[in-house]
């Protein structure tokens, strides 16, 4: 069954061009899509004994600061799923998505320096 995206029918504000926005998002979740795999693919290589919430440290870092930011990542992803379903007027979806933008970016920097608290930059 193909799934139905919901749309938005109403045009961007007059005066707004999204495409510098649109760009802007898809750069930051392709850098979040790629920090989130290096960072999840660094935990599972670890050791089978070592426990999510250990303090085990990974150079600078602990595990639990690693998992705690890939459980972040994660619900913001579900986050931006969620509030860009919900049919709304552009203006406000616009608004919504630069707001996910900056969380993202916020959370691209975090992971970039766990990996290299981690000496696993660049992986």
């Amino acid at each position: 069954m193909k799934r139905q995206i919901p749309t938005n029918s109403s045009p961007p504000p007059a005066g707004f061009d999204p495409e510098p926005l649109l760009h802007d998002w898809i750069s930051t979740v392709t850098t979040f899509y790629h920090y989130y795999h290096l960072l999840a693919r660094f935990v599972q290589c670890l050791p089978d004994a070592a426990d999510p919430t250990s303090q085990m440290r990974l150079g600078q870092c602990t595990i639990k600061q690693i998992d705690t930011l890939l459980d972040r990542m994660q619900g913001e992803l579900e986050t931006l799923l969620e509030d860009m379903n919900q049919t709304q007027p552009a203006e406000r979806n616009y608004q919504r998505l630069e707001t996910h933008t900056k969380i993202l970016s916020t959370l691209n920097q975090q992971a970039k320096e766990l990996l290299v608290l981690t000496a696993c930059w660049p992986c």
